[in-house]
């Protein structure tokens, strides 16, 4: 990462979270920790996050559903022990996918 050096001014976030069974959480069924990064919005921080990132799913890192990432539901489901049956849930309380928006539709549906 020493590329992005002259380009990141942050510094990095690191804190303990204890494991719960929240079905899309980064912490279900694990202790973990996260990983916090971030970019003043006036620099560029595209490559920088997406080789971050790269790095944190080689360790089985989640994203943080607030946070910017790459990932859509494809490549989550396989993150999360509980996705299908989040899935089961969410569609069974949303069939016409009214709290669907564009973005969501596309991170856990695939669609879009």
């Amino acid at each position: 990462m020493e590329r992005h050096r002259r380009t990141v001014g942050w510094r990095v976030l690191y804190r303990y979270v204890a494991a719960d069974d929240a079905y899309l959480s980064t912490a279900h069924g694990r202790d973990t920790v996260t990983i916090s990064l971030h970019q003043n919005n006036t620099l560029p921080y595209d490559d920088y996050f997406d080789d971050i990132e790269r790095i944190f799913l080689q360790y089985g890192g989640r994203p943080h559903w607030g946070k910017k990432h790459n990932l859509e539901a494809k490549e989550l489901e396989p993150l999360y022990p509980r996705w299908a049956e989040f899935q089961r849930i969410r569609r069974e309380l949303d069939p016409q996918g009214v709290f669907l928006t564009e973005y969501l539709g596309r991170l856990l549906e695939g669609e879009g």
